[in-house]
């Protein structure tokens, strides 16, 4: 857990066992349903594929009253507990649901995601805890790929989040942060938002 300015950024802890990652791993490799991650425009909601978004994306539920891809729910019930207690420990957002857009996100050589805010107009403004499970091992499987955010961590000018495999972290939602170039090997990424009234 990193502590910036009193304001606590980030929480970083344990998930999922390394078993339970290698058999996600296998499992969403074989998934139908890969395409190229987009960008939505806040205003219109319009969907598009970008240079300032490098990667790609499997859909495990596009919407929050869609049932669930496959067996994947057990990870959104455990994701659920676990998010409600951190939330009313350390941020007490208002929070309601998770927003249904529970995806995987993979990042090939080259890959990136240039500096956004998961907070904005429309459907972006009730963007409240973005949470990012850590399915590849950094140790082994991939160089680069890091998540920085947008603000100095002692003599760095950017803070670079820590990562391990099985591992759960969430954020804020309106942290400016950004995913540097994936360098060698591919990075497997769940990612799920929860939202809840747009902040005043």
């Amino acid at each position: 857990m990193i502590e910036n300015n009193r304001f606590e950024w980030f929480v970083h802890i344990p998930f999922l066992s390394e078993e339970q990652c290698d058999n996600l791993l296998h499992q969403v490799k074989d998934e139908n349903g890969w395409s190229k991650a987009e960008v939505v425009n806040p205003s219109t909601n319009e969907k598009k594929v970008s240079k300032y978004r490098k990667c790609d994306e499997l859909f495990l539920r596009k919407d929050y009253n869609q049932d669930i891809k496959n067996d994947y729910d057990w990870i959104l019930k455990k994701l659920d507990t676990i998010v409600r207690i951190t939330n009313s420990r350390i941020w007490n957002f208002n929070i309601e649901r998770p927003s249904g857009d529970f995806r995987v996100l993979k990042y090939n050589i080259g890959n990136e995601f240039g500096w956004h805010s998961g907070t904005d107009k429309g459907s972006y403004s009730l963007n409240k805890i973005t949470c990012l499970i850590q399915l590849s091992n950094p140790e082994t499987d991939f160089k680069g790929g890091d998540l920085h955010f947008a603000f100095k961590d002692g003599n760095s000018e950017f803070l670079k989040a820590p990562y391990k495999k099985g591992w759960l972290f969430m954020f804020p939602s309106f942290a400016n942060h950004m995913v540097s170039e994936l360098i060698s090997g591919e990075r497997y990424i769940m990612r799920e938002t929860y939202i809840g009234e747009p902040f005043k």
